[in-house]
């Protein structure tokens, strides 16, 4: 069913953004929530149209959206999902963001639902940990293999690879590595 159809169906004098956000919540239950293992409610990422898991054909959990809106949507919703899951303040996750303290609420229920794979963009994000970990290793084996030519004798030089840019990185793009800094600056604060 669409939104609106679920809004006209409830007893309770509801809109359909109210309904939506608790559609979400329910989404993603099984995400903010340890002992819930399976997904209740799905929504349908062609129709538009939510159902329980089972009814719903191509769900829209992990989906990346083509329209760029609703793909900076996710992503800034996932950016919050994960501040705030890292430990970062509620207060923090708003003044680098810019958003209200109910917005965040939003974004991280939102998230939760749609369980957006950030990593898996690959327009000059940061690379994943898994990537940054293989990186290291490579380093690591290629030094490893530089000492055992020298004897482990004298200096040995290497040098890293430069970084790739495009040069006509977008704002978007900028903003996104901002926020992606800022997010782990105040993350990595909070913790200690």
């Amino acid at each position: 069913m669409r939104t609106g159809n679920i809004a006209g169906e409830i007893t309770a004098d509801l809109s359909v953004s109210a309904v939506r956000e608790r559609l979400c919540v329910l989404m993603g239950l099984d995400n903010l929530i340890d002992e819930r293992e399976e997904q209740i409610v799905d929504k349908d990422v062609e129709t538009s149209e939510w159902g329980l898991t089972e009814q719903i054909e191509n769900s829209a959990r992990g989906h990346i959206p083509e329209d760029p809106q609703l793909l900076l949507q996710r992503a800034a919703d996932e950016r919050v999902r994960r501040a705030l899951e890292r430990g970062c303040s509620r207060s923090d996750v708003v003044s680098v963001l810019d958003v209200s303290r109910r917005t965040t609420f939003y974004k991280h229920k939102r998230a939760a639902a749609y369980g957006f794979p950030l990593d898996a963009l690959s327009t000059g994000g940061r690379p994943t940990d898994e990537e940054m970990e293989e990186e290291r290793e490579a380093a690591e084996d290629e030094q490893q293999r530089l000492d055992d030519v020298d004897g482990g004798e004298g200096q040995t030089e290497t040098w890293g690879e430069e970084p790739a840019g495009n040069g006509g990185e977008s704002s978007v793009e900028a903003l996104e590595q901002k926020l992606d800094a800022l997010i782990d600056a105040v993350g990595d604060a909070g913790v200690q």
